[in-house]
């Protein structure tokens, strides 16, 4: 069996056309930002009938190329999906038969970006996402995801192998290589993103890849919170050299790359240092402080209801935490027959990366909000006659911090 190219016959036709539409598109974005920054903005006139209409200027014109240069290739890339899935398999190539294959995902999308477009002034401040072209592109990127990982990891869909099994002959092979023994055409007959390092399917590795994440990172989201919100709240209310501690350390880790510190936590030689292990020690128990704090908050003037909402709170969250951190196979395990899960191999260490990576700026954005602070604590109490919320100034002019 034949390797596939990347194309297939509509390579022929579509290749050259891909071409023109992106080198056009590429002189129409430079022209767009360099009339930018040299020309006039465009007059606005008003009609005789009231209408508001812009007058035809450099940057107007610049705008309307790169708008049909973008839609040009827009087109372009369109036609190679619509070849790839009404071409039989392989004849359009790995592109074709990528395309072919995220078929569930391309009809979701459609259905979703029609109906909401049809009842966006209905839909309030999610309806005007679609008002935006930058919007529906981003949210278009969001959604294609995480249909993505649905289809993968819920009806088992879109992946051509299993994401684990490792076939002899084909590693580090590249794209479209055939599978040694495949005899019928079809899905399963071609890796078509080659294999990796251990001879197995990269583009199922990618697809199932994406339910991993939806998994994980709406959690560990919540966990980056909870831990930025407790050390950007006490940083910007004492502020003092708490404040400069903090900052410092969340500015340290901002500093780095994102990408690149991601990647260095999740390294071999890392893990094998168990010090992402050590960190979910320390990370993982800021949802108890979290919980404890706002539990307290609110109920601290009712202490018979705070002390055993406070108890049960901690004790539960408190065998969750020794749970999660006591891994088998990890530097920490000492939980034994009182362990409730084991995660899978490799999941903790993304969830501590994606916490550790997220929370300094939710700590930057808490701690240096100043609602946050004594002064501005000082200013509301102030504002409000020391009388609660709601009170008025008793008709003298109402302080505002510093004075003014």
């Amino acid at each position: 069996m034949e390797p596939l190219t990347w194309t297939g016959i509509l390579g022929a036709w579509l290749n050259p056309v891909l071409w023109v539409a992106a080198a056009a598109f590429a002189v129409a974005l430079v022209l767009y930002l360099l009339v930018g920054l040299v020309a006039p903005a465009s007059d606005v006139e008003v009609n005789p009938d009231g209408t508001l209409a812009v007058r035809m200027g450099p940057r107007v014109m610049a705008a309307l190329a790169l708008r049909a240069a973008g839609s040009l290739l827009g087109l372009v890339l369109l036609a190679y999906v619509v070849g790839g899935i009404a071409l039989p398999w392989g004849a359009a190539g790995i592109v074709g038969c990528i395309a072919k294959r995220f078929l569930p995902v391309w009809i979701a999308l459609a259905v979703t970006f029609a109906v909401s477009i049809a009842y966006k002034r209905k839909l309030g401040l999610y309806g005007r996402l679609f008002d935006s072209t930058i919007g529906m592109i981003g949210f278009g990127l969001v959604m294609f995801w995480l249909f993505t990982a649905i289809a993968a990891g819920v009806f088992d869909l879109i992946a051509t192998h299993d994401p684990l099994t490792a076939i002899s002959g084909l590693k580090n092979k590249p794209p479209g290589v055939p599978v040694p023994g495949a005899e019928v055409l079809g899905p399963g007959s071609h890796y078509l993103l080659g294999g990796d390092a251990l001879a197995r399917d990269v583009f199922s590795r990618m697809v199932h890849g994406a339910w991993v994440v939806i998994q994980i990172a709406p959690l560990a989201t919540v966990f980056a919170f909870m831990v930025g919100i407790t050390l950007g709240l006490p940083a910007g209310y004492f502020g003092g050299r708490l404040d400069t501690l903090i900052s410092f350390l969340a500015n340290l880790i901002l500093a780095f790359p994102v990408i690149l510190l991601f990647y260095l936590l999740v390294t071999p030689e890392m893990i094998q240092t168990g010090i992402p292990s050590f960190m979910a020690v320390g990370l993982f128990i800021f949802p108890l402080i979290f919980t404890s704090v706002l539990i307290w908050s609110r109920f601290h003037t009712q202490r018979q209801k705070a002390v055993p909402m406070l108890a049960v709170s901690l004790f539960v969250l408190g065998w969750l935490y020794l749970s999660l951190i006591s891994q088998t196979g990890t530097p920490i395990a000492f939980m034994g027959p009182l362990d409730l899960f084991d995660i899978p191999s490799g999941a903790p260490r993304v969830f501590v990366s994606v916490v550790f990576v997220n929370s300094p700026r939710c700590s930057a954005s808490c701690g240096g909000s100043p609602w946050t602070s004594r002064r501005g604590t000082t200013w509301r109490r102030r504002r409000r006659g020391g009388r609660g919320p709601g009170t008025s100034c008793s008709g003298r002019s109402c302080p505002t911090p510093g004075g003014r």
